[in-house]
């Protein structure tokens, strides 16, 4: 049964994996790099040994996940890949993690019925893929 389930998150990396060239840059994936290069925004920063730590990159937005990406665009650089692989292995771990929680609460086999489908949901994977979240700029609904 873990196999499934394993295969099911690898499935959902494949399939995501393939979705990346398909689509540019969104603004709502990309709103934390202000804090990533250290650009001047409406960031929160506190001073720590001699370097800027950003806080805060929009009133509501901590700046956890530049703090994440840090990391990645200096060692990959910022391109499709560097943007969405991390984002598509979070939702095969949450596949995962949805596997374990289903199953305590409904037993093993709906457990594996409802993680396959999670896995080729097309609104999950592209969700994830492409990482939407509401921009702070984008005023319009």
């Amino acid at each position: 049964m873990t196999k499934v389930v394993a295969g099911a998150a690898l499935l959902f990396v494949l399939l995501g994996l393939l979705l990346i060239p398909y689509a540019g840059i969104e603004d709502d994936e990309a709103f934390f790099t202000r804090a990533v290069y250290g650009l001047p925004s409406w960031t929160s920063r506190s001073p720590f040994f001699h370097h800027v730590i950003p806080l805060m990159i929009w009133p509501y937005a901590g700046a956890f996940k530049a703090w994440l990406y840090w990391p990645i665009f200096h060692a990959f650089g910022p391109n499709a890949y560097s943007f969405r692989i991390p984002v598509i292995l979070a939702g095969a771990a949450t596949i995962l993690v949805f596997f374990q929680l289903a199953r305590h609460l409904a037993g093993p086999r709906a457990a594996l019925l409802a993680c396959l489908l999670l896995a080729t949901d097309p609104s999950f994977l592209l969700t994830n893929t492409y990482d939407w979240v509401r921009s702070p700029w984008n005023t319009c609904s």
